[in-house]
């Protein structure tokens, strides 16, 4: 009740409490913001049957409340010239630049900036060190990062998560010593209250540039043409539709991933011609018969479309799930692997061996030496492009 309820009262009206004539409604004080502004999920609050309980909800979508309308910037630029035989030239400069697009972050980004004040070290340098040393099938040494924030150190993450170092798996490596962190009763990097905390955003941004030309003749002395050529490059950060589900690779650097679009194509060549046969009678019955045949034709010839040699999703840390896959980095040029079909593949070293064809397989492959082309590729280290998330 509260001041003027009466709780015996038949009358609904008195017996509860009435807004403004018993009193107003008690407002919570909100307590003061932390960080992280959620509190995490674990050993830290106690557990749920003396185990570590982590994700009790799966997914949390949120809308930037500051979410900006996009913005499509466009400029030509053509000049046209007329040339003898009826043709005429033309040359344009076009660009189509686009902000403020739609993309998704994840705010459980995994921190691998992170620097450890103790030693000065960050968890990329830290992690790369580890990963380069397992890759090359030797013993990490052990890093500081790990020896001042994971319980057990370098040789409990390795010893928990070595292929997750090799394979560059972050955001997996870091639940493992977050895990580690909590079980101590130690406050973990990342918050386990989702698996997945996607905000849709308007930073996103792309740029088309293309140079066209075209060659024009008219129709006259029973013919015409027309060829184009187009010059162009697209370039975006993550290159999806924007109502895709994923998010971005790397939410703390969106620009990380910024590169050819996925459907970018360098050279188009468009060409058509058309020409009347010059068959002609005086005869009216062969005239109608002959007479106003044409042969025309379309040609079109273009680059291929970019091809990504995917490395994963978890290069940058930017989710255990639905988060957009990055590229690998190419050692050689990629134009020098086989890209036709290899008949008699065996595979070695456990890459491409599934066509060989003494353990029933086709022997068909698109490379001639599939761990070859494996090895053309290296994963995308994280020390170059880190920016310290400070304390």
């Amino acid at each position: 009740g509260g001041a003027g309820c009466n709780a015996t009262s038949t009358n609904p009206a008195l017996r509860g409490f009435r807004v403004g004539v018993d009193g107003t409604i008690p407002r919570p004080v909100v307590p003061a913001q932390s960080i992280p502004a959620s509190p995490p999920w674990g050993n830290l609050s106690g557990t749920v049957g003396g185990a570590l309980t982590l994700f009790p909800e799966v997914l949390s979508f949120q809308v930037d409340p500051s979410l900006k309308q996009g913005k499509h910037h466009s400029l030509d630029f053509s000049i046209q010239r007329e040339l003898k035989g009826n043709m005429i030239l033309e040359v344009a400069y076009v660009a189509r630049l686009a902000r403020n697009l739609q993309q998704s972050v994840n705010f459980l980004q995994s921190p691998y900036a992170q620097l450890d004040r103790a030693s000065g070290q960050t968890f990329a340098q830290a992690f790369d060190n580890v990963a380069l040393a397992l890759r090359a099938g030797g013993t990490a040494a052990n890093q500081p990062w790990f020896e001042n924030n994971v319980p057990g150190g370098t040789a409990a993450m390795v010893g928990a998560g070595r292929a997750n170092f090799i394979n560059g798996n972050i955001s997996s490596l870091f639940l493992t010593l977050d895990q580690r962190r909590m079980s101590a009763n130690l406050q973990p990097f990342n918050n386990y209250m989702s698996q997945m905390m996607l905000m849709k955003t308007a930073n996103g941004l792309s740029n088309y540039n293309a140079l066209l030309s075209t060659l024009r003749k008219r129709f006259t002395k029973g013919y015409r043409f027309d060829a184009t050529y187009t010059l162009s490059k697209s370039l975006d950060q993550l290159g999806q539709v924007q109502n895709s589900a994923n998010v971005a690779p790397n939410s703390f650097n969106q620009n990380v991933e910024y590169g050819p679009s996925a459907f970018d194509i360098t050279h188009i060549f468009n060409g058509l011609a058309l020409y009347e046969l010059p068959f002609k009678s005086r005869l009216p019955v062969l005239k109608q018969i002959l007479g106003g045949w044409t042969v025309s034709g379309i040609f079109t010839a273009r680059s291929g479309d970019p091809l990504v040699v995917v490395q994963g999703g978890q290069v940058w840390g930017g989710g255990l799930f639905l988060a957009a896959s990055s590229g690998a980095i190419p050692t050689v040029n990629p134009s020098t692997l086989s890209n036709s079909v290899n008949r008699g593949v065996a595979g070695a070293n456990n890459i491409g061996t599934n066509s060989n064809a003494a353990t029933g397989g086709s022997g068909l492959n698109m490379f001639s030496s599939p761990d070859t082309a494996f090895n053309s590729f290296r994963m995308t280290p994280r020390i170059a492009s880190c920016r310290t998330l400070r304390n």
